[in-house]
């Protein structure tokens, strides 16, 4: 059974443009099984169940090279801990302020991981050092912002993006400069569909459309749209990284 959005908890109605397809306060047993139902949150969850298990099956393969190994186990947290938010925030006011939290130091800790293959493969290590140090000052600020009271009210919803785009631009300057040393037009190129991937994701996010325009986007809209590009192109940056894995022959380190 779904609600409306005048039915449904205040707390869960972070974009006003979604006005049906809401399920109601539930336990948490029944919050996991109404995974297997269609309201929505149904496309939100699934899209990054699947993606955990691709990263899962991944990381067999890569384990032995440390900074991907690292990069997958954060993708890895980063889908699953989406997937669970999603799942879950229909239960209390509690749960789904805990579980944002831990969504939001997802999405940190895979942009912090991100650094670690790409500068690895393709710096000194006193650059990869300082891009490293960089990427932790700026990780650090995010979960600070992120998780302070005032950026976690509803009326900063469409500003949450924002907050990362600090670390998004050091990414962009890491992959130019990575570029301007190696020449490589396959990695920048693959790196380059990340960027615009997760760009084009936020900008559907910001912009609330299609769910401001058309209702049946209340079940597949703006947010989902977001989760399919950030998947995608995360998987572009794991394409990035074995791409220089593999010019590297870096396996055994």
């Amino acid at each position: 059974m779904t609600i409306s959005i005048g039915q449904a908890p205040e707390y869960v109605k972070d974009n006003h443009c979604v006005t049906v397809g809401y399920r109601p306060e539930m336990t948490k047993s029944r919050a996991i099984l109404s995974i297997c139902g269609w309201h929505n949150e149904t496309i939100n969850i699934w899209t990054h169940i699947f993606t955990t298990f691709v990263f899962v099956w991944l990381l067999t393969s890569n384990y032995s090279s440390w900074p991907l190994a690292i990069f997958i186990v954060a993708a890895i947290f980063l889908f699953s801990s989406s997937a669970a938010f999603h799942t879950m925030l229909c239960v209390s006011k509690e749960v789904y302020d805990w579980f944002r939290k831990v969504d939001f130091i997802g999405i940190v800790t895979i942009m912090f991981c991100m650094f670690l293959p790409f500068c690895w493969y393709t710096f000194s290590t006193i650059v990869f050092a300082v891009y490293i140090t960089l990427a932790s000052i700026t990780s650090i600020a995010c979960v600070t912002v992120a998780l302070s009271p005032k950026f976690s009210s509803n009326e900063f919803h469409v500003y949450r993006p924002l907050v990362f785009a600090s670390l998004g631009l050091l990414g962009a300057i890491c992959i130019v400069h990575g570029y301007l040393v190696h020449k490589d037009t396959w990695v920048a190129s693959l790196c380059g569909a990340q960027l615009g991937c997760c760009t084009i994701g936020a900008l559907f996010y910001m912009a609330k459309w299609p769910e401001r325009k058309y209702t049946w986007a209340s079940y597949f809209g703006s947010h989902q749209i977001f989760h399919i590009f950030v998947a995608v192109g995360i998987w572009f940056f794991y394409m990035a990284n074995a791409q220089l894995l593999s010019n590297n022959n870096l396996g055994q380190m």
